[in-house]
């Protein structure tokens, strides 16, 4: 399933879609990735990427303590860390 995935993105977004897809977080990202870099719609029409804003895919800069680290906002959290950003 996922190799069929891979080649209909290639098919639908062309050369640069492989990228799309490895830096997307899931399918439906990397379609909507595809939908706002083709330039065929407005950013109005395309909307916000959902995974912006959901603690659990949202990618935050994580104080606990004396460490510092990315992680995801639901998973700082969880841990008793500090979200920055």
């Amino acid at each position: 399933m996922r190799y069929f995935a891979i080649v209909l993105m290639l098919a639908l977004g062309g050369c640069g879609s492989l990228d799309i897809y490895e830096g997307a977080r899931s399918a439906p990202e990397a379609f909507y990735m595809i939908k706002k870099g083709s330039g065929q719609m407005s950013d109005k029409a395309v909307g916000k990427n959902p995974y912006d804003f959901d603690p659990d895919y949202r990618t935050v800069y994580c104080a606990r303590g004396d460490m510092q680290y990315w992680s995801t906002e639901a998973t700082c959290v969880a841990e008793k860390g500090k979200p920055q950003g």
